[in-house]
């Protein structure tokens, strides 16, 4: 692989950006170690300083792993943890917050009405215990497996539509909010309809096959879902 050549000084985003591409062109493959920061800047022509803080950057993405003592390597680039950073971003600001519900709604939206004309009865069978569990577990204030029964439910949905790149995004958008998040909606949700009689709304347009319904159902759970998010970005992620 060869690393462009930096002859004049330059942003620690441009170092970032190639090496970006070196990934995306498959140049660099997940668990590959980089060069050292000394043949970096050697190749590249700048100081390691910004070498340096370009790898920092490329670590906080989770593009790459800097082990002590042993050196910089490509992350796995999951999913999950290439969105992991973004959680802040997308659990203060007012304008993210519309931008993720505003995703969610294009994607859900969509795998839900597929869903609707493709679940099995397996299926609907496997949301509707889950559906139980997760009123159980509300009921007792148990918000961590209220919150995995959550996840659950809504992975059927997406796996029902039969469409595994939509599956992916639907579960990649959902990533964008950290558990810990969630579970604070959860725990001051008292202003705004609980899942659990959102998801049994969602469920029975499932059962009918009637994607309108089930859109339409899904539309009012993630307005619900918005509401909850705004609170408690307002409070500034407090528990109440």
């Amino acid at each position: 692989m060869k690393f462009i050549s930096y002859k004049k000084a330059v942003l620690p985003d441009l170092i970032v950006e190639d090496i970006l591409k070196l990934i995306k062109d498959g140049q660099l493959v997940p668990g590959e170690k980089l060069p050292s920061e000394r043949e970096l800047a050697t190749q590249m022509q700048v100081g390691r300083p910004t070498v340096r803080s370009a790898l920092r950057a490329l670590a906080s993405m989770n593009v790459i792993d800097i082990r002590p003592g042993s050196g910089a390597y490509v992350s796995s680039l999951s999913a999950a943890s290439l969105v992991e950073h973004l959680e802040f971003v997308y659990f203060l600001d007012p304008a993210s917050i519309s931008q993720l519900y505003e995703a969610r709604r294009a994607i859900e939206l969509a795998a839900i009405a597929l869903a609707a004309e493709r679940i099995t009865d397996d299926e609907l069978a496997e949301m509707e215990s889950c559906l139980e569990k997760m009123a159980l577990a509300d009921a007792e204030s148990r918000h961590s497996d209220a919150y995995a029964l959550d996840r659950a439910f809504h992975k059927i949905i997406a796996t029902a539509s039969r469409n595994p790149l939509l599956a992916q995004f639907v579960n990649v958008v959902a990533e964008l909010v950290s558990v810990e998040y969630r579970k604070k909606i959860m725990r001051m949700r008292g202003t705004v309809t609980t899942p659990t009689n959102d998801h049994q709304v969602i469920l029975n347009a499932l059962k009918q096959r009637d994607p309108e319904a089930a859109q339409a159902a899904m539309l009012v759970h993630l307005a619900h879902s918005e509401e909850g998010h705004r609170n408690l970005a307002a409070n500034g992620g407090a528990d109440t």
